[in-house]
């Protein structure tokens, strides 16, 4: 001071390092996700004291972290597909009632690769199996996985596959409707994935099939046997039996045919959906025909004979009546003029072949009175004559 004293006094003062903060994170890219747990650890580097504001930039709009400590910070990161650009503007320290703060130029990207669309569809012609289905979803994509549902898996980097759809009937499961979880899984170059779930219902086709036995018989028998093949299910069944008759039961084992002839059984296998039939010929043949007829007679010349036919199983015939003449006839009328045995012959013609009938037809020869007398004249009233019978073919005489 003026008389020259000298006064000292000590001050303290605490000098401390401006704080700072860094991304610990690299840069990177991941998958966009349904649920985003990404994040980023920043580094702040301060007073252990203090505590911090960090002026965060995401995409251009800032946003204020406070409250902060010294040490690592985690950040949610966006899931917003794309590039995104996180910039660490400023960190302020509080400590005390003093505050620092310094400017910050430290940026972190982060590529979000955007999820894949999982879609698909499929289209097919017919419900019933087999089954070919052709299933298409979006292109754009590196990888296609296909569950097909029936335990087979498809990778193929085509948008565009198809599947057939079989059933094993000795399966006791697959001889029911059946639905099929069909899985798509698509990938992107990045390796980027998205599954859909979807399915479809296919139905079992029958397989109809039977025994038939015999094939060919002869009428009179006319029955066949029948046993029913078709594949194990719950179908239902439709018979024709190819004579105007039918039968829905499973097995109708026998079937009787009234009459001969070449007829067509089938075999209908069907559920709601699907169906399936199958159709065996079967032959009935006639019995060989058998030539009758009647009148066996006989009489004086013109003789006419009305011939009765009574021949089985044939429908065409030919008469040959030993004179020359002919007659396709089934009962004809014939005059017969020469006085002979006629071998009248009868040709039955049928399915099965033929038969030939034959009968003797007799005719007599016509009489001829002939006689003389002698002498030829009287010589008087008591003359005596003699007669000579000269008659021919006669045995009767008045």
């Amino acid at each position: 001071d003026a008389n020259g004293c000298v006064g000292i006094d000590t001050v303290e003062l605490d000098v401390m390092e401006p704080p700072f903060a860094e991304f610990l994170t690299s840069d990177g890219a991941w998958c966009q996700t349904a649920d985003n747990q990404s994040t980023a650890e920043i580094l702040i580097d301060g007073s252990e004291n203090s505590t911090f504001e960090l002026i965060l930039e995401v995409q251009g709009i800032r946003d204020t972290l406070v409250n902060l400590s010294n040490g690592t910070v985690p950040i949610l990161l966006n899931n917003e597909a794309g590039l995104n650009q996180y910039n660490l503007v400023k960190i302020i320290e509080y400590h005390g009632n003093n505050t620092c703060e310094t400017e910050l130029f430290d940026t972190l990207n982060m590529e979000v690769h955007p999820m894949p669309v999982a879609q698909f569809t499929a289209s097919y012609d017919d419900l019933c199996s087999p089954v070919e289905v052709e299933f298409e979803s979006v292109e754009g994509y590196s990888m296609y996985t296909w569950d097909f549902g029936d335990g087979n898996l498809q990778m193929t980097p085509n948008m565009l596959v198809s599947h057939t759809y079989h059933f094993d009937y000795n399966d006791v499961f697959q001889r029911t409707d059946t639905v099929y979880h069909i899985q798509l899984i698509v990938e992107t170059d990045f390796g980027c994935t998205n599954l859909l779930s979807d399915s479809i219902i296919i139905y079992p086709t029958p397989v109809a099939d039977f025994f038939v036995n015999p094939v060919v018989q002869d009428f009179p028998d006319s029955e066949i046997e029948l046993i029913n093949l078709s594949s194990p299910g719950n179908w239902s069944y439709y018979w024709n039996f190819g004579d105007g008759n039918s039968d829905s039961q499973k097995d109708p084992e026998q079937h009787t045919y009234e009459n001969w002839g070449l007829y067509d059984v089938e075999l209908l296998t069907f559920s709601p959906y699907c169906r399936d039939s199958i159709s065996k010929q079967i032959q009935i043949t006639p019995p060989p025909p058998q030539a009758i007829f009647e009148p066996d007679t006989s009489g004086c010349p013109p003789l006419d004979v009305t011939f009765k036919n009574q021949s089985v199983y044939a429908d065409s015939y030919v008469w040959n009546f030993d004179d020359g003449s002919y007659s396709t006839e089934a009962s004809p009328t014939h005059k017969f003029w020469q006085s002979k045995a006629h071998q009248v012959e009868l040709v039955a013609y049928g399915l099965s072949g033929t038969d030939t009938a034959k009968q003797i037809i007799l005719v007599h020869p016509s009489p001829k009175a002939l006689f003389e007398a002698y002498p030829r004249e009287a010589k008087n009233l008591k003359q005596v004559f003699k007669f000579l019978n000269n008659s021919l073919d006669g045995n009767r005489f008045l």
